[in-house]
């Protein structure tokens, strides 16, 4: 995942953009997809597949990002995030 990737630091998913949940996996950094419940009718949000591996995790993001015109936010409540992995900027 090239760094000069910049996402939002959130504390909760946000209904208009593509959330990535990290935590830590038996195997490393591991993150949930969750996709912007504003892009479907009712509100439905949806997750995409079962906890996988942070860059995984990323590249799914962006191009969910990208097909429904959502920014992505991350949520990293353990302190997980990698420099490597973009810039997390906070949400103030």
């Amino acid at each position: 995942m090239a760094s000069n990737n910049r996402f939002r630091k959130v504390d909760e998913p946000d209904i208009a953009a593509v959330t990535v949940s990290l935590h830590q996996g038996e195997n490393g950094t591991e993150a949930t997809v969750t996709g912007p419940t504003r892009s479907y009718a009712g509100g439905i949000g949806f997750e995409v597949g079962p906890p996988m591996p942070i860059l995984h995790a990323l590249q799914t993001a962006v191009q969910l990002a990208s097909r429904h015109g959502a920014d992505i936010v991350v949520i990293d409540s353990e302190g997980l995030w990698e420099p490597q992995w973009g810039t997390l900027v906070s949400s103030s």
